[in-house]
């Protein structure tokens, strides 16, 4: 089946996870596309991007980042204590997944605010695709705040996006 990857921020407990942003998060797509950009900004020291992306770019500047697989992990890796006397085996893997934040659709705005190709890009996608870019889109908008994208959609479909979202989701509570 495959190893999954995410990257973990350590010192914030926070992650970036490829599958959150509808990228393989296999080794074969492992650091390619938007999370693999994602990282980029977050790792760079901010004032070395003379960017608009914001203030989450540059915010892992320093942090330890450790990419942790699913499958071929151990427990208490890299010196940091995963086991518990209830879990002797849960993984670093286990401990990102289950107790850190995370940021993938905060990131995915980060590159939107920053990256006007790459909103048209999306965009695109969500009209042609449907479903999978359409939720990406949405999601990014509605829980991540992406002004950038939620403009770019009124402007290509119009108000009706946002239900088209909500019928895709399957739920009226979604968006405004």
């Amino acid at each position: 089946m495959g190893e999954c990857f995410l990257i973990a921020n350590i010192d914030k407990r926070q992650y970036l996870s490829a599958g959150t942003m509808n990228e393989n998060p296999k080794r074969r797509g492992f650091l390619r596309s938007l999370h693999g950009r994602a990282l980029g900004l977050l790792v760079c020291r901010s004032s070395d991007v003379g960017h608009g992306y914001g203030e989450l770019a540059g915010s892992w500047y320093g942090d330890r980042i450790i990419a942790v697989g699913d499958q071929n992990a151990v427990p208490d890796a890299h010196g940091i204590t995963t086991s518990t006397a209830e879990r002797p085996n849960r993984t670093l893997y286990d401990v990102v997944s289950e107790t850190y934040e995370d940021i993938s659709l905060a990131a995915v705005a980060m590159l939107c605010r920053g990256d006007e190709l790459l909103v048209e890009d999306l965009i695109e996608a969500a009209v042609a695709d449907g479903s999978r870019a359409m939720r990406l889109v949405g999601d990014v908008v509605f829980v991540a705040g992406s002004s950038e994208l939620d403009e770019a959609m009124r402007k290509r479909l119009g108000k009706e996006w946002v239900g088209r979202y909500r019928r895709m989701c399957g739920s009226g509570s979604q968006g405004q």
